[in-house]
């Protein structure tokens, strides 16, 4: 990370001298010259799409945002992450990490940096934890070898004595102040005391606002019995201990802690020996002699020095070391293989995305490469906090970009990956030319080499996660039949009874689509020229169909072969990355990537979806951050003042309300035409005031919207054709007859045997899968971070300042930014609060009798060694106002735990 970041404008928002909106865009403006694209809102992100190659995941970063404290850290997305993936341990909740923006701001760029952080975070963790211990322990002998005589008669100069009063905090203390000059070194800790100074206000701001109970024995520590001054830690004597303890309190090489060692040393073998004794029966072998009964009886005897286990210990025992070397072995083994088990699933769950990404992402108009779906990943993790598995929830699918594509757009990627990456082999297998003007459905669009290094990364991809050969060969089979169907063209013809029909001109091309399928080519051509008038008609009773329809039945067959395509790769890579195990104790981490809001030159119905969901997600935002967060302040009874927002609540109203909402017209059963759907929309929602007539609107047929982002019109010539778009019985029937499995099971409707029913529109499916997500957001701790796209042109180091300022306006920064500024970063009511602190002060560990609970948080907040400024108690919570203060307390934590 270069220096000249510490001199680039404010990491946090919130620290800024003047928190007005031109300091704000100023303060990005500034750092995004300088290639910081990343600026904090307290735990929250704002990130700037540079529109060029950045190192912002090289492995040193990486490993030094997985190892090192967040807050010596500049901004970035992995901070971010490090702080979800904590908080899932630190309080057992599951988290979620939001990305918001419009299309074009650098969200699935930025998701994948964090799934891929994710996956390798654990290992960098424990790798580290254990070269500090070696580190650590060769250090320790060192040192206390050079001053084992100072330690044998007293306690080292550096440590307050075990039984003195205020030991424990004090040792915080040091601790403390030293990470404070670190910090001040590193241009965050002046900010932070600024902020102190100008900012924290408190209920118990002084000594004299506590209960005067907590002012009683705040220094003293309950006195230890006189023990074996030698031997009292194996007297199973419990004391408090400060949270830095001398080093050489625990080196071996000191006498009395050598005694002890050899204590434990002698236990051990006895263990050992006990449990084996019985597994030596089943080796053969016969021990001649029990171990002695240990020496050194620190009760009887307590000033007498260890000695060295007598030369007659353990005979008998010399085959049972082999017996421990082989189950030694075996534990390594065992450990060994669940690594490499781990392991497994990391590499899938960091490639499970690649294929994925690739059949649902295109180039717009706004944006190089644009995921036209949305994608909730949810990462499994055990107590350990080790990744054991996962699993990816999709949501609208544009397949409407498989047969209709803009002039300045492109189709998939993967079709173009498919025709510039495969290998000569593979073409001629699936009977594809490298060209791209050969297929109508990629017409005046072009593949670059960017799309053949991408397809080795796609293919690759489906090897990690574990497919066969089989499944591999029948999905580029697919993707080939659906080039192939978007090339058939059907010739009118008229029957002897003056009846409409069609024949295929060109033949060749069926029959290879036969082949690739594995299908009787009469079967294909049958399913394709003619139709059934009902759902449930036998095949027998199928009409032909004139060219019109069936180029329509042609068009729709390719979206659905490429929808149902997706829907199973997405399923069959969550059954290689669901958890195989049985442990209940396990937690959750998401990553949401929704389409951002998207307004083009004509909207239909999938903006209409996209920008619904971003209204949804807007509003999840604005409730459970800005407005739920006011209200508890106010409920608590903090003096607070109240921080206004726009509410777009009225907007998801318009779409959502019961019986007359914009998505459920779409599915009245009388609503079969555009006319009869855009009439329903003005009867249900004139006046309304974020709905506007088709009079104002650009295109006929049109009604506009005010979403919270801008006015948007809508155009409904296709909605209800997309809404409920079906395939003919006929041609499922016909799919159905494939010999390859795949196609089997993408259209079960086609088994005769089978009674189907008519599948879900897209808007039932759209309202529901939207509202079952927001229900498990609810339920999660939730990280934003805010993408911004500084301009139309996809330049780099180009920032639009107006551009900048209407995104600002219409995602709420700047009410976050004051609700953080002068509010607090974290809540836990009364009860929970002791249960969890509790352990930082003597007085109230294991429990306090003495007082309330209230009196007892007042303690712990005294003993602390940070400023009481920080803590508010309040009828039913404690607040904290700063992260880094969070952090601080749960450090204290940690260290007492070890």
């Amino acid at each position: 990370m270069p220096n000249s970041e510490q001199e680039v404008g404010s990491w946090d928002s919130v620290l800024l001298e003047s928190p007005t909106e031109d300091n704000f865009i100023s303060n990005l403006h500034l750092r995004y010259k300088r290639d910081h694209i990343y600026t904090y809102i307290g735990t929250h992100l704002v990130s700037i799409n540079p529109f060029k190659p950045l190192p912002l995941a090289t492995p040193e970063l990486v490993k030094t945002y997985a190892t090192r404290g967040l807050f010596k850290l500049p901004p970035h997305i992995f901070g971010v992450a490090r702080r979800a993936y904590a908080n899932l341990l630190d309080f057992y909740e599951d988290q979620s990490i939001i990305l918001s923006g419009e299309s074009g701001s650098g969200k699935s760029e930025t998701a994948q940096m964090v799934v891929d952080f994710l996956t390798r975070l654990p290992q960098i963790r424990r790798n580290y934890a254990i070269s500090r211990q070696k580190g650590s322990n060769t250090s320790l002998t060192c040192s206390n070898h050079a001053s084992s005589n100072a330690s044998r008669s007293s306690t080292p100069k550096h440590e307050a004595p075990l039984d003195s009063p205020g030991a424990c905090s004090l040792s915080r203390g040091c601790i403390l102040r030293q990470r404070s000059l670190e910090s001040e070194k590193s241009g965050y800790g002046s900010l932070r005391k600024c902020s102190h100074d100008k900012l924290a206000e408190s209920y118990w701001k002084s000594t004299d606002n506590l209960p005067s109970k907590c002012q009683i024995h705040t220094h003293s520590t309950p006195k230890i019995a006189k023990k074996c001054p030698k031997h009292h830690s194996c007297a199973g004597e419990h004391h408090p201990k400060s949270v830095v303890l001398s080093r050489a309190l625990y080196d071996d090489s000191i006498p009395f802690r050598r005694s002890c060692s050899l204590h434990r040393q002698e236990a051990n073998m006895r263990d050992k020996l006990a449990t084996l004794d019985g597994l030596t029966k089943s080796y053969g072998f016969t021990a001649a002699s029990r171990t002695p009964k240990c020496s050194m009886d620190c009760d009887r005897v307590p000033n007498r020095r260890a000695k060295t286990p007598p030369p007659h210990f353990g005979r008998g025992y010399g085959n049972i070391s082999g017996i421990v070397e082989n189950f030694r072995r075996i534990l390594r083994s065992r450990m060994t293989t669940e690594e490499a088990e781990l392991q497994r699933y990391r590499d899938k769950i960091a490639h499970a995305d690649i294929f994925i990404s690739a059949m649902g992402s295109a180039k717009t108009a706004k944006n190089r490469n644009s995921s036209r779906f949305g994608k909730f990943f949810d990462i499994e993790l055990d107590f350990k906090g080790d990744v054991i598995g996962g699993h990816i929830y999709h949501y609208m699918l544009e397949k409407t970009r498989v047969t209709n594509v803009c002039g300045n757009e492109r189709n998939f990627n993967i079709f173009y990956q498919l025709l510039a990456g495969a290998d000569i082999h593979l073409l001629k297998s699936l009977k594809l030319q490298r060209n791209i003007d050969k297929y109508d459905i990629l017409k005046n669009s072009t593949a670059t080499e960017d799309d053949r290094q991408a397809f080795a990364r796609s293919k690759r991809s489906l090897d990690v996660m574990g497919f066969n050969c089989e499944e591999i060969t029948s999905i580029f089979r697919i993707l080939a039949v659906v080039l192939k169907l978007g090339n058939l063209v059907f010739l009118p013809t008229t029957n002897i009874d003056g009846t409409e029909g069609c024949t295929i001109a060109n033949e060749y091309e069926i029959v290879e689509m036969a082949q690739l399928l594995e299908i009787h080519v009469d079967v294909l051509v049958l399913c394709l020229t003619r139709t059934s008038l009902s759902w449930s008609q036998i095949p027998d009773n199928w009409m032909e169909v004139d060219a019109e329809v069936a180029t329509k039945m042609k068009q729709t067959l390719c979206r659905t072969l490429y929808g149902r395509l997706f829907v199973w790769l997405v399923t069959r890579i969550n059954e290689e990355i669901k958890s195989t195990s049985l442990n209940g104790h396990k937690r959750f981490l998401g990553v949401l990537d929704f389409s951002g809001f998207e307004v083009l030159e004509r909207n239909s119905l999938e903006q209409l979806a996209i920008n619904y969901c971003s209204e949804r997600l807007q509003q999840h935002f604005l409730g459970s951050v800005l407005k739920e967060q006011q209200e508890l302040y106010i409920r608590e009874g903090l003096e607070w003042t109240r921080v206004d927002f726009f509410d777009n609540s009225g907007i998801c109203d318009l779409f959502d309300r019961p019986n007359y909402g914009i998505l459920s017209l779409l599915d009245e059963p009388h609503v079969n035409c555009d006319e009869i759907y855009l009439t329903r929309i003005h009867q249900c929602s004139d006046g309304h005031p974020n709905f506007l007539s088709d009079d104002i609107g650009s295109y006929p047929s049109s009604f506009q919207i005010r979403h919270y982002a801008g006015t948007v019109s809508y155009s409904v010539a296709g909605f209800v054709e997309k809404n409920s778009e079906q395939l003919p019985r006929s041609v499922s029937y016909g799919l159905f007859q494939s010999n390859l499995p795949i196609v089997q099971s993408l259209f079960p409707e086609g088994n005769p045997k089978r009674s189907s029913k008519r599948p879900n529109s897209l808007a039932s499916n759209l309202r529901v899968g939207i509202h079952t997500l927001l229900k498990s957001l609810a339920r999660r701790k939730s990280h934003y971070v805010f993408c911004l796209k500084p301009n139309e042109f996809e330049e780099p180091r180009h920032f639009e300042m107006s551009l900048i300022q209407h995104q600002v306006r219409y995602l709420s920064l700047m009410p976050l930014l004051s609700i953080w500024r002068n509010g607090y970063c974290f809540s836990m009511n009364h009860v929970a609060f002791l249960a969890r602190y509790k352990l930082l002060n003597n007085l109230t560990w294991p429990h306090f009798p003495r007082g309330s609970v209230v009196e007892a948080i007042a303690l712990i907040v005294r003993s602390l060694p940070l400023p009481t400024a920080e803590f508010t108690i309040c009828t039913q919570r404690v607040f904290i106002r700063s992260p880094r203060t969070v952090a601080e307390v749960e450090e204290f934590r940690r260290m007492r735990l070890d």
